[in-house]
């Protein structure tokens, strides 16, 4: 079972990983100044290869999934280049204080010797207090490669758990960005935590376009509720960040479960 399980996973590699793990997603750019306060964005890019180096492409679109020129290490660009060398580091921070707030997204693809990996921060200025911020990993292709008895190929949509809390204090929102080939269906399911069903909708998102929401607001049913969002849609097309925020400021990143 142990070598029919690796001999699998090899041949899935070989066929399917270069076409979907070749590029990384930040599904939420967000930099410029609103009446919410001043926001800015760092991407932090690793290169986990020891032996080779190489540019990597980081491409930003706008909510429409145009091509969009963004302040990048004080460069205005859609495109940008950052080298990374064997075993090396870099960071790209998207910055401009004096623009209105631009939200969107960003598609990183490296050469192929190059192993991608990284975390972009996002980071909130308001006057007269501490700045706050949080950590989002990068929404690459999932794993392809699992060892499944009977292992099904055709399995192609995945769903993944956001915990999110309404209630007093606090506020959930999320972001949703479409990086795949074709206009998407997401289908979005709210249970409270008593696992009772609040809600099912279909959220269409076009291809390329990104959305982001308070999810009361959205879905005003959500509201003063907390609960478990289930979130699916196709594999390797569709990229979540999800947040809490505090009505004091302080805000977090949510992290997936994965059903």
């Amino acid at each position: 079972m142990k070598s029919t399980c690796l001999l699998t996973r090899a041949l899935l590699a070989l066929a399917i990983l270069p076409a979907l793990a070749s590029a990384e997603m930040v599904p939420q750019i967000a930099f410029g100044t609103s009446p919410g306060g001043t926001w800015k964005t760092t991407i932090v890019v690793v290169n986990r290869s020891l032996t080779a180096g190489g540019n990597v492409q980081l491409a930003f679109f706008d909510q429409q999934g145009a091509p969009r020129p963004t302040p990048a290490n004080g460069v205005t660009a859609a495109t940008h280049l950052v080298y990374l060398p064997p075993g090396g580091s870099a960071r790209v921070v998207v910055e401009d204080d004096a623009a209105a707030l631009a939200v969107g997204w960003l598609r990183m693809t490296p050469p192929a010797q190059v192993a991608l990996s990284g975390q972009a921060i996002l980071r909130q200025k308001v006057p007269g207090r501490p700045d706050f911020e949080t950590v989002v990993p990068f929404a690459g292709a999932p794993d392809a490669v699992q060892c499944l008895v009977p292992f099904n190929p055709a399995a192609t949509t995945a769903t993944m758990l956001y915990p999110f809390d309404n209630t007093a204090e606090f506020a959930s929102s999320i972001a949703l960005a479409n990086y795949g080939a074709s206009d998407l269906s997401v289908t979005v399911d709210a249970v409270d935590e008593g696992g009772v069903s609040l809600m099912s909708v279909q959220v269409q998102l076009t291809k390329g376009h990104h959305t982001a929401f308070r999810i009361d607001e959205q879905f005003p049913i959500l509201a003063g509720r907390k609960g478990v969002l289930r979130v699916t849609a196709p594999k390797y097309a569709l990229g979540i960040q999800a947040f809490l925020f505090n009505h004091g400021g302080a805000f977090t990143t949510i992290l997936p479960i994965q059903m």
